[in-house]
């Protein structure tokens, strides 16, 4: 074998990227080609021909600079509002691809296959007869069906006008599924020792191990499952708050957990960091998330503990004078050390299992902007918002432009800067659709569509726009 010193230098990467399930009639297109600094000239440009082979559209490539080995051009045709299938021809050297563009293309080619028929054949592999098999072992971890519940509550909270009532009695019947897979957790760890309103890992694997996360996590699944849920599932509706309700006081009376299976690289941290026993600034909100499900049920005994939760995690929050690298907004996974959130983060160390299990939903400030909506005259309102504020334009904007995709970053690494790819398991495009759901609330909430473009891009990067960065990158 010869030496890494001597093999000859792998080639650029030549490749033009498009949508491969198509372009939203109303949002932004983009295209992208990726190859050497000089495959392009100054003023080339592409043309997007209809299927009668006639230019509808010609705009130059617009050069957006090097990164992963290559160099990147995109080609912007978000004017082009037809719905149709068009050719694009990129120009010399390049082949034609076709694209499609349509009203809600994403949704209709995704949501019933990827949602609700995917989770039923899931429920019917669960290994425990209720909830869903996870990947392709006999998993069924805490962590990950609290996700999926809170993505099918996405579904009835956002997108209920485009759900046909079969398929809203479906993902309500799938919601049901894995809440009550939770509470056989939840119980299963009381009847062991662990405590009322404690929840297993999974089982059988795992049963004796509670994670302060995964409690949080079911906590939020439970209290938004029994906010949304029809009034004929009144009694589920009852058990859902209660369970949230226990989950919430077992997290009150437990210290912060001891971090063991803690993943030092995915955090950004050196071999012999030694995390403190406080609580992961993303299992905070998480919390927030129920609380404020909670007070919206009527339950407002939480508001204040809600509003004591929010200003502990805003502390955190890096202002513009400590900026790194340029950004600032975003928040530090502790109070006492300087490491920041990542937006993903699944680990486990040498089997054990422990609090980066399935850190899903990155940068959640979705509670803040909905206690701006419930209590618009609370004191620290102005804060709430200026949190938000700061995180989306310190931080969101600049890492999602620092890839030509505009997509979420895994995070600011001390003297690395932001990475997008590092030694992740499987969960990433999950960070991905949260970060657009954000930045969609986002676009709404400050009043601008720029983080329109930043949804877009995420989605469009689950979509298949990345099918040209491969391996041999």
């Amino acid at each position: 074998m010869e030496s890494p010193s001597t093999n000859p230098p792998c080639p650029t990467p030549v490749g033009l990227l498009v949508s491969q399930i198509g372009y939203e009639l109303d949002r932004s297109k983009q295209a992208l080609v990726r190859g050497p600094v000089d495959l392009l000239r100054a003023g080339v440009s592409f043309r997007i021909l209809n299927a009668r082979g006639e230019c509808v559209l010609e705009k130059p490539w617009m050069p957006w600079g090097s990164l992963w080995g290559s160099y990147w051009w995109r080609g912007d045709f978000s004017e082009l509002n037809a719905a149709g299938e068009y050719t694009l021809d990129a120009g010399p050297s390049l082949k034609t691809e076709t694209i499609e563009i349509g009203p809600n293309l994403l949704w209709e080619r995704t949501h019933l296959w990827v949602g609700i028929e995917q989770a039923e054949r899931r429920a019917r592999l669960a290994m425990n007869g209720v909830g869903w098999q996870d990947c392709g072992a006999q998993w069924q971890e805490a962590n990950s069906h609290a996700a999926y519940i809170l993505g099918f509550c996405d579904l009835l909270e956002r997108a209920s006008v485009h759900l046909s009532d079969d398929h809203a009695q479906r993902a309500v019947l799938q919601i049901i599924n894995g809440c009550d897979y939770l509470g056989l957790l939840q119980d299963h760890a009381d009847s062991i020792g662990l405590g009322l309103g404690a929840v297993s890992h999974q089982k059988p694997r795992f049963a004796e191990t509670c994670l302060h996360s995964d409690v949080a996590k079911a906590a939020a699944a439970w209290s938004r499952t029994a906010r949304l849920l029809p009034g004929t599932f009144g009694q589920k509706r009852l058990e859902y708050t209660r369970r949230a309700q226990i989950a919430l006081e077992w997290l009150r009376r437990s210290l912060p957990p001891e971090y063991v299976g803690f993943s030092r690289a995915n955090h950004g941290a050196p071999r012999d960091y030694h995390p403190p026993r406080e609580w992961m600034t993303r299992d905070l909100l998480m919390q927030l998330c129920a609380m404020l499900d909670l007070c919206q049920l009527g339950n407002t005994s939480y508001e204040a503990e809600a509003v004591a939760l929010a200003r502990r995690v805003m502390a955190r929050q890096i202002p513009q004078s400590e900026a790194l690298d340029g950004l600032y907004g975003h928040f530090r996974t502790f109070d006492s050390t300087l490491l920041t959130e990542k937006a993903w983060t699944h680990h486990l160390d040498s089997g054990v299992v422990g609090p980066d299990a399935g850190a899903h939903v990155p940068h959640d400030l979705s509670p803040l902007i909905r206690m701006c909506s419930l209590w618009p005259h609370h004191v620290d309102a102005p804060r709430w918002r200026k949190t938000v504020t700061d995180f989306a334009y310190g931080y969101l904007l600049p890492a999602c432009h620092s890839s030509p995709f505009l997509i979420l970053p895994l995070g600011h690494f001390p003297k690395e800067g932001i990475l997008h790819f590092a030694g992740l398991w499987h969960g990433m495009n999950a960070a991905y659709a949260s970060i657009a759901a954000l930045a969609r609330d986002f676009s709404s909430f400050l009043n601008n569509p720029v983080f329109e473009d930043i949804a877009t891009g995420n989605l469009q990067w689950i979509a298949g726009l990345n099918a040209g960065v491969t391996a041999a990158s």
